[in-house]
């Protein structure tokens, strides 16, 4: 599979004191046929500087004057040459065969994704060298730990530009439209958590209220696009999705735990994550049997 070729994409925003660490990580891949698209979102610290520090010609530098994560994706994207495709932050840090491993697994050109697993790196102790997901033999399906032939990307993208973020979007294309998911028993990703991480893991309640809700507005908007497409099941249970996101962002949770099309575990989510009180116990309960 050396042969292929995989395309990086990376949108930055002020990442001055992890990007040569997280650059670093890329270069001593084991897995060298790669081209690294860096697109720098109008980063107002020394991003830039550090980026220049690189001189290899793996390394694609696309600067812009600050337009938004997902339109940061579809501009490195719409420069992609890769066979395959996978999504990196500017804060975290790829473990040696990171790429070799992810790889290994596709069969060629269809729609295929794989996903790996990845520890946590944070100077708070709770957050530090957590393995995710639990399960040895399963892949943590988002972010960084992914990665999907061109095949697959093609209906991908563009990424709603509006939307929260990229891991959604691209997660329930996954779940549709692939033809073959690998889950990679390999820690491929050392994932940082510190206060700027956009996923809001530090956040207060209100906070994650709102990332939540710009985040999870993706049930409909999938919905809208692929209604002709789905089955009478996916359209229902996207729509059950949507239907008690808009409870959850709106703090009305109650009628959440009667709706009996939806799947237990969401409702235990979006009850935890749709009340202060509840939010903040589990957030306590968290770090006392995590012993962190």
């Amino acid at each position: 599979m050396e042969k292929r070729l995989i395309s990086i994409l990376m949108p930055v925003k002020n990442e001055v004191m992890f990007i040569a660490e997280a650059i670093t990580s890329v270069l001593q891949q084991s897995y060298s046929n790669f081209e690294l698209i860096i697109i720098n979102d109008g980063s107002t610290d020394d991003t830039e500087k550090e980026i220049n520090k690189f001189n290899d010609s793996r390394i694609i530098y696309l600067p812009t004057p600050g337009i938004g994560k997902n339109a940061a994706f579809n501009k490195g994207y719409h420069r992609s040459t890769g066979d395959y495709i996978c999504y990196f932050a500017g804060d975290d840090e790829m473990t040696e065969n990171g790429l070799e491993e992810r790889i290994k697994e596709f069969s060629g050109d269809k729609e295929e994704a794989s996903y790996s697993r990845l520890m946590t790196i944070s100077k708070i102790k709770r957050y530090n060298n957590v393995v995710i997901p639990k399960n040895p033999k399963k892949g943590n399906q988002s972010g960084g730990t992914l990665m999907f032939s061109k095949k697959l990307a093609e209906k991908i993208f563009p990424l709603p530009e509006f939307l929260g973020n990229e891991d959604m979007w691209t997660g329930l294309h996954i779940n549709h439209f692939c033809k073959s998911i690998y889950h990679i028993p390999y820690v491929s990703l050392h994932y940082r958590i510190h206060e700027n991480n956009s996923n809001g893991k530090l956040s207060s309640f209100s906070v994650k209220n709102e990332i939540l809700g710009k985040r999870n507005i993706v049930h409909s908007v999938f919905l809208e696009k692929y209604r002709g497409v789905l089955s009478k099941e996916e359209t229902n249970k996207l729509s059950y999705l949507a239907a008690a996101e808009t409870m959850r962002y709106n703090k009305n949770i109650l009628p959440i735990l009667f709706m009996k099309n939806l799947p237990i575990v969401n409702k235990i989510r979006n009850l935890f994550f749709g009340n202060a009180i509840l939010y903040n116990i589990r957030n306590m309960f968290y770090s006392i049997f995590s012993g962190r």
